[in-house]
């Protein structure tokens, strides 16, 4: 027999935060477009007044006064200094103590800062949107801007060699530009490649760029004004940064790992080995026999490639961000980390690199509030951090507080801060010293917090799936819900003015919601269901559900599929009992609070299938026909049967198929096929078929075709059965059987029919051992009285066959 089970599994995956900053944003497409940057802008309104009765217009010159933090995205170090782009920021740090890096000075870009190349005297940053910078760093505490290059596209990598400077130029593809004079560097060449370039570099007379979905592509630029393809390799990831050495290229190939090509012939390059990362591979940096890859949330990951044909893991480190860029400068790994900042990684023992230092500030900025001198910025995974703004010019880190989730939103009010925390809802953080935050309570709100908005004794949070939740604040340190409203949707942004709350919803776009209005509670209450949680499977039929109700005017009643419920008096925590159909089922339970408003939750959950759909087995003399029943349990209210037998037809062959006298109103369609050994059955009953124990409903008759000492299984494929609604479902259990050609009635296989096989078929009707349909004798689809006198009276001779 065999017992077949369906299992299902479910995925969990982080969710990230959506958000808009409030002052002002650079968005960057691709790995950046996520993050956000603290950038303050000085506005000055110029009222233009035109002719009377016309109207007036207004012009707002906009000037940048000021810029603090950034995803850190880039790096590059070059003796005792590190170059760094943090947004749009090249950053210059003193690297001589890599436990205390040092900053000494900040330049300002117009796009965003994605690649650092240094050559000389100068660093070449790919600027995004702004193209080729070109920053002269003979005194690195005093970088000055030189010149620039606005390319057609987005700058996203660059490599220098000679005279010319290479820019990976996102969809516009390769640009090469003249840098002989810094001050005015000048197009020369381009080549336009088929996907979007990622990054570049250069060796000898041709460069190698990651070229997205595209793979590699290698170019000829012997002359940089007509630039040639050569070659090209479709990696199967999507190649986002390389690195070149010796007769190789080394690949950061997203999620396909590291990949190395042979361009010993540039024209054919090949695979010659690969390592699978298990993050995301970024960056690659190259030095000696060993690759450093930046591998995503799998951070520092170190791969000997002394043999490049076998890369071999060496040792790893896992930064606390996610890394993106990877630099390699004697004993030490300097690593880009997302909104972690920079991270410099001891690989002096290259098995177990070690952290030295970091430097960090403002990364993924989602929400910003300002009040007095001080913005208080949602900084992600940072949490809240605190800058002084008294001079816009020079914003400067106060403090912070690293909260537990993801903070994307912020509200001020008075001595304290409320922080939209993503899944650990919302956080009340005391600021009366901005530079020693502390924590004064919080309230998880069970969905995601995206945004809050405090008024009077309120904060109003905007919580994702879970929509507006409305918190009592009166006392910071216990935070209390008072009541919350299902926007339909997801609610990600939150204001609130006067008896209204304007809650932007990502599915169910502006919800606007009157509260409280001349004393009146216009607040629905709050409802959950505690047990059976949404989409759990039951065994049995009858549960009881679970749940509280709360409101700032109590709660009237709670009914559960239209029954009321019980528990305490003022339902805060309620019960009911409901029972339960095999498969789905929806309980609804609705909420009433003494003002009538209402609220409504819905969760599914599911009765497991016990039926079972089985098909007996017998032992059956040769060139005899016999029938077996297929038989059902545990099933209610059925309407239909189907299914596929496959069998052995050298051995066995189908001569019917009819339905059991045990059930009427049965109609049968079958289609047998005993060429490929395979019969087709649908029944349908109009009756309806409910059975608790193994009961036959449909009869297949089978001709034997072969000689003793043969057999075949019975198997059934493709069961379905089919609900009073005529829904189908799988049964929980499906048998299989088996038809053995032998002697009838020879239970212990020893040629014969004699007492001890009597004693079998006694023991069956007593219930002593497993029932065995191959004693079913008189063909009843049951092992009874009548099978044992029928094997007795066989042994006396009184009858001459089983």
């Amino acid at each position: 027999m065999a017992l077949r089970v369906k299992t299902d599994f479910d995925c969990i995956q982080k969710e990230e935060a959506k958000k808009s900053i409030k002052i002002n944003h650079t968005a960057v497409s691709n790995s950046i477009n996520k993050y956000r940057i603290l950038t303050i802008v000085l506005m000055t309104t110029v009222v233009c007044v035109m002719s009377a009765g016309i109207g007036t217009a207004e012009d707002v010159d906009i000037t940048l006064e000021g810029h603090f933090g950034g995803v850190i995205h880039a790096t590059a170090v070059s003796g005792d200094y590190a170059f760094i782009g943090q947004g749009q920021d090249l950053v210059v740090l003193d690297v001589s103590n890599p436990s205390q890096p040092l900053e000494l000075r900040r330049i300002h870009t117009s796009g965003i800062v994605l690649d650092i190349k240094i050559s000389g005297s100068y660093a070449y940053v790919a600027d995004y949107s702004n193209g080729l910078v070109i920053v002269d760093i003979s005194n690195p505490a005093t970088p000055t801007l030189v010149g620039s290059y606005d390319t057609a596209g987005y700058a996203y990598g660059v490599a220098v060699s000679g005279s010319y400077a290479y820019v990976a130029d996102g969809w516009d593809g390769l640009v090469i530009v003249d840098i002989n004079d810094p001050a005015t560097p000048t197009l020369v060449g381009s080549y336009d490649t088929v996907g979007s370039l990622n990054d570049v570099a250069v060796s000898g007379s041709y460069v190698y760029v990651a070229d997205g979905w595209d793979g590699l592509v290698i170019v000829d630029i012997n002359d940089p004004a007509v630039p040639t393809l050569v070659g090209s390799y479709d990696t199967v990831g999507s190649p986002n940064d390389v690195a070149v050495s010796g007769s190789y290229v080394y690949v950061a190939d997203r999620w396909d790992g590291l990949v190395i090509v042979d361009i010993n012939d540039p024209a054919a390059p090949t695979l010659v080995g690969s390592y699978d990362a298990v993050g995301s591979a970024y960056d690659v940096a190259v030095s000696g026999s060993y690759a450093y890859i930046a591998d995503g949330n799998k951070g520092l990951v170190i791969v000997d490639i002394s043999n490049p044909a076998t890369p071999t893991l060496v040792g790893s480190y896992d930064t606390a961000g996610y890394a993106r860029g990877v630099a390699v400068s004697g004993s030490y790994a300097y690593v880009t980390d997302g909104n972690k900042g920079l991270v410099i990684v001891d690989i002096n023992d290259l098995t177990a690199p070690t952290l030295v230092g970091s430097y960090d500030a403002v990364g993924s900025a989602y929400d910003v509030a300002v009040s007095g001198s001080y913005a208080y910025v949602a900084d992600n995974d940072n949490g809240l951090v605190i800058v002084d703004i008294s001079n816009p010019a020079t914003p400067t880190l106060v403090g912070s507080y690293n909260t537990a989730g993801f903070t994307v939103g912020v509200a001020v009010s008075g001595s304290y801060a409320y922080v939209a925390d993503g899944n650990k809802g919302l956080v009340i953080v005391d600021i009366n010293d901005p530079a020693a935050p502390t924590l004064v309570g919080s309230y998880d709100t069970v969905g995601s917090a995206y945004d809050v908005a405090v008024s009077g004794s309120y904060a109003y949070v905007a919580d994702a799936d879970n929509g507006l939740v409305i918190v009592d604040i009166n006392d910071p340190a216990v935070p209390a819900l008072v009541g919350s409203y299902d926007t339909a949707g997801y609610a990600y942004d939150v204001a609130v003015s006067g008896s209204y709350a304007y809650i932007v919803d990502e599915s169910n776009g502006l919800v606007i919601l009157r509260m409280n209005a001349s004393g009146t509670d216009l607040i629905p209450p709050v409802l959950t269901i505690i047990s059976p949680t949404n989409g759990a499977s039951i065994t049995d039929d009858i549960i009881i559900v679970t749940g509280t109700a709360s409101d700032i005017s109590g709660i009237a009643s709670v009914t559960v599929n239209a029954m009321l419920a019980s528990g305490a008096v003022d339902c805060s925590i309620w019960s009911a009992e409901v029972t339960l159909t095999e498969g789905a089922n929806t309980i609804t339970a609705v909420a009433t609070d003494n003002a009538g408003n209402q609220n409504t939750t819905t969760i599914t959950v599911y009765l497991e299938s016990t039926s079972t759909l089985s098909i007996g087995s017998a032992i059956t003399p040769a060139n005899s026909t016999i029938t077996i029943p297929v038989s059902v349990a545990n099933v209610t209210n059925i309407s239909g049967i189907s299914f596929d037998l496959l069998y052995n037809s050298s051995i066995v062959t189908v001569s019917s198929v009819s339905d059991n006298e045990s059930f009427v109103g049965s109609s049968i369609t079958q289609n047998i096929d005993n060429v490929n050994g395979i019969t087709r059955v649908a029944l349908t009953n109009s009756n309806l078929i409910s059975a608790s124990t193994e009961t036959p409903v449909i009869d297949i008759t089978f001709n034997i075709t072969c000689g003793s000492s043969s057999s075949t299984f019975l198997d059934l494929q493709n069961v379905e059965f089919s609900d009073s609604e005529f829904n189908p479902y799988t049964p929980a259990v499906v048998v299989d059987g088996q038809i053995t050609v032998g002697i009838k009635g020879d239970f212990n296989g020893n040629g014969r029919v004699d007492i001890g096989d009597v004693a079998k078929v006694a023991f069956i009707v007593a219930g002593e051992v497993p029932k065995d349909l191959n004693a079913d004798f008189n063909g009843n689809g049951r092992v009874d009285i009548g099978d044992a006198a029928k094997i007795a009276f066989y042994l006396a001779g009184k009858v001459s066959e089983l």
